[in-house]
């Protein structure tokens, strides 16, 4: 079942169990990726889907970052995020994407600061989506320091 199955599904049951703010999240959810996939032709793929609801994150993020968290928007935001990572790729803790990205430099054979363009693009053509750029950057910064 690709990944816009599974949040249409999320959507049915949340009509189903009246969660109207689970529902309305998840049907701007589908039209936001059903319009990418639409600009292409085809229906949006599982990346399209993922990079979606990165956006939605952020944006949620942005949010929360200028709400007093004891408010009822705030909670509310909260919840939409808590819903929307359910739809992304299990993260990588630092840990994992520390020994990820001391084997991907040993395959590629980067020595040097200079090799991390190489390392970056392995990591994101093996593991896309699934650790935080900011934090791999730093992490290769380091590994080839």
């Amino acid at each position: 079942m690709s990944l816009i199955d599974q949040v249409k599904a999320a959507q049915i049951a949340a009509r189903k169990s009246r969660n109207s703010a689970a529902a309305a999240t998840l049907t701007t959810l589908i039209g936001e990726a059903e319009a990418v996939g639409k600009n292409a032709g085809r229906a949006p793929t599982d990346e399209e889907v993922v990079a979606t609801v990165k956006k939605f994150i952020k944006n949620i993020d942005a949010t929360l970052a200028v709400l007093i968290p004891v408010s009822v928007a705030y909670e509310a935001y909260a919840a939409e995020k808590a819903l929307l990572e359910t739809f992304q790729p299990k993260q990588m803790s630092e840990e994992e994407l520390t020994a990820v990205i001391k084997t991907i430099a040993a395959e590629v054979g980067a020595t040097s600061p200079k090799d991390m363009g190489k390392v970056m693009a392995a990591l994101k053509a093996a593991h896309d989506g699934q650790y935080d750029g900011k934090l791999a950057s730093q992490l290769v910064k380091a590994a080839l320091a």
